[in-house]
């Protein structure tokens, strides 16, 4: 995973939609904590912030926003390969592994590696390109402003050759009518602790 977020253009007609900068992290960050239901949420918004800081710096993905009136009111984390994101982005040797557990929240941290573990056996989730995070400010909903990042992210796995793209969303979450709209067919249905986890797939 060589590409960096920052060496491609706006991405979307409306101008409303560009790369990720490290400026953006805070807002970033807050919309995560806010509006994502997942297991680096879980651990806190010091893990959130360097994970993103992370995956900015060494290249590992990429990361879109979209912009309301100028300021950041959503995003849109790709990757590649997410079978690795999580080493990559926070456990990619001695000096990260201190960090992260230093700055976890330590209840967090036994589901972390838990589900981490999990995902590791789950052959549809090996290797292979993924929308991992989707998020937008609730009070920018039903703007439209999810489905041109979407479009990002749709042309970040066409840029690599891809022929379809996954994604992990609880089964409960509105947003499963939201992907079912727009192409996307429920693949495997995983049960996580107490949760029950779609993975859901659209082909181009």
């Amino acid at each position: 995973m060589t590409d960096r977020s920052g060496d491609f253009p706006i991405v979307d007609a409306s101008g409303c939609i560009r790369p990720g900068r490290r400026e953006d992290l805070d807002d970033v960050v807050r919309i995560h904590t806010r509006e994502l239901v997942s297991r680096l949420t879980d651990l806190g918004p010091r893990i959130v912030k360097r994970f993103y800081a992370n995956v900015l710096e060494r290249g590992i993905g990429r990361l879109s926003v979209g912009l309301d009136e100028g300021r950041v009111a959503g995003f849109v984390f790709s990757a590649e390969r997410v079978d690795v994101l999580f080493k990559n982005a926070l456990l990619a040797g001695p000096a990260d592994a201190v960090r992260f557990v230093f700055d976890s929240r330590k209840r967090a941290l036994p589901a972390f590696l838990a589900t981490s573990l999990r995902w590791k056996t789950e052959k549809s989730a090996l290797d292979v390109p993924e929308l991992v995070y989707l998020a937008v400010d609730r009070d920018r909903r039903q703007t439209g402003l999810g489905g041109r990042l979407i479009g990002a992210a749709e042309k970040y796995f066409q840029d690599l050759g891809a022929e379809f793209y996954e994604l992990s969303v609880i089964e409960k979450n509105p947003a499963v009518v939201f992907y079912r709209k727009r192409g996307f067919t429920v693949t495997q249905r995983l049960i996580l602790g107490s949760t029950a986890v779609l993975r859901m797939r659209r082909r181009f």
